[in-house]
């Protein structure tokens, strides 16, 4: 479990100042899947290591979280973060219940809602008004659902051919 991907909510100064657009974001980026993991990984220190999870389960669902923000294109800034759990409850094969329930039942939960900055969520709630008609027109033409888990699959493809195959357009120029 230590080698995969996991999941924090950055401090509140990084929420504020994480703009920098990362290769993995570029849509037709030849990264593959495990490539953009690690770019991602890498640019978010704080994030904490699965193998700390406080269950087998919390492993899996930030490692899902992990895979979905690379091929999604998104960053743990406030904003991104929004937008990929529209992303996630819009485009992926999981169910809502399931996306907000195991995480709000686990430590980790509170510890990403406290880490969230008040003023920085409600900005980000304008700014997620602002994209969702561009989220939904594209993930209704995604010709299937990104899966939840069994993505692993995945990791050795470019990302721009995974999207290819997806038809996931990520979001660019914000």
């Amino acid at each position: 479990m230590a080698d995969q991907p996991s999941w924090k909510a950055p401090k509140t100064e990084d929420v504020r100042t994480m703009k920098t657009r990362l290769a993995y974001q570029d849509q037709d980026t030849h990264m593959t899947l495990r490539e953009g993991l690690a770019e991602y990984l890498a640019s978010n220190p704080d994030l904490i290591d699965t193998g700390t999870a406080s269950s087998r389960e919390m492993a899996s669902y930030f490692a899902n979280h992990d895979a979905s923000h690379v091929v999604f294109g998104t960053t743990t800034h406030i904003d991104d973060e929004l937008v990929q759990d529209i992303w996630t409850l819009l485009a992926i094969d999981i169910k809502y219940r399931r996306y907000v329930g195991d995480l709000v039942k686990a430590k980790e939960g509170l510890e990403v809602a406290q880490a969230l900055p008040f003023w920085g969520t409600v900005k980000a709630f304008f700014h997620l008004v602002w994209v969702m008609p561009r989220l939904f027109v594209r993930s209704r033409r995604m010709n299937r659902k990104w899966p939840w888990s069994g993505w692993e699959v995945y990791l050795d493809r470019p990302l721009a051919d995974t999207r290819k195959e997806f038809s996931i357009r990520v979001l660019s120029g914000r």
